[in-house]
């Protein structure tokens, strides 16, 4: 029960995680007034650009009352890293030479400040080591999560340079609601009948011992043939796909054989004792 509470939890927390980075972007721009506004104190006659503060995208995030919301409630602050922050701009940011370049470009477009923020998240914040040593200690599963997040941020900055009104930041999956029950039903379904898959892949393996074959495999085995018994509006060719998909991320390389040849044997099997019942649009119902 604690696992399975801590694996939604996690699922969730990657919208939390999107939110950070994209407070980040804020706050590093916020860096480069300040280093305009020591200048000045100084009295300095050394121009400085201010093109990263006054980055359109970036107004934009400052000025959106959603994102303003969602990191008041989730409590997205980066106070307590503003030395480290500083540091970044300082020894990472400011000597860039894409941001430079940025720096020097009179009156730049939306399409330029656009370029110089994808620039940033993507091959800043998630390709650099100081970045990315930083993420993996502050946040459980970055490396597991980063892709989605990356994509999440990316989508909204594109979506904002539209000029549009109103909006909106990117969501974690068309229907959270759906997919959080999905999960949970998988997860609750595949123990349940743990034994029974146990009993049934072992026996479709026996020119293999059991004890070693991947326990990542076996768990992925488990899992897919509960998605056929239990979700009856998934076809059976679409639960194989997608865990010879998974092995491919997870396991070994002669993984996504092994397991596409038992679930193709099992599937049978299981159709043929009535246990897999598909029906729903494009589904034969196997009553």
């Amino acid at each position: 029960e604690h696992l399975r509470r801590l694996m939604v939890q996690e699922a969730e927390k990657i919208y939390e995680r999107y939110l950070w980075i994209m407070q980040l972007i804020v706050e590093l721009a916020q860096e480069e007034w300040q280093e305009y506004q020591r200048k000045v104190n100084k009295g300095s006659n050394r121009l400085i650009s201010t093109n990263f503060y006054n980055n359109k995208l970036v107004d934009m995030l400052r000025e959106h009352e959603e994102f303003s919301k969602e990191r008041a409630q989730l409590k997205i602050s980066w106070n307590k890293d503003t030395e480290t922050i500083s540091g970044w701009y300082k020894d990472i940011i400011r000597p860039d030479e894409q941001f430079d370049l940025y720096r020097q470009t009179e009156e730049p477009s939306l399409e330029q400040d656009l370029d110089w923020v994808n620039y940033l998240v993507k091959k800043i914040f998630f390709k650099h080591e100081t970045f990315v040593t930083f993420f993996e200690e502050r946040f459980l599963n970055w490396a597991e999560d980063k892709s989605i997040i990356r994509s999440m941020v990316t989508k909204t900055l594109k979506a904002f340079a539209t000029e549009e009104e109103d909006n909106d930041l990117a969501e974690l999956s068309y229907n959270w609601e759906d997919d959080r029950e999905f999960f949970d039903d998988l997860f609750v379904y595949t123990l349940e009948h743990d034994d029974d898959f146990e009993e049934r892949i072992s026996a479709k393996t026996k020119n293999w011992d059991i004890d070693r074959v991947a326990s990542i495999d076996k768990v992925m085995l488990k899992m897919a043939l509960a998605e056929m018994i239990h979700f009856s509006s998934i076809p059976v060719k679409v639960t194989i796909n997608e865990y010879i998909e998974i092995s491919k991320l997870y396991s070994t390389k002669k993984s996504k054989q092994f397991i596409n040849g038992i679930l193709d044997v099992l599937s049978e099997e299981m159709k043929a004792e009535g246990l897999i019942k598909k029906s729903g649009r494009g589904l034969i119902d196997n009553k």
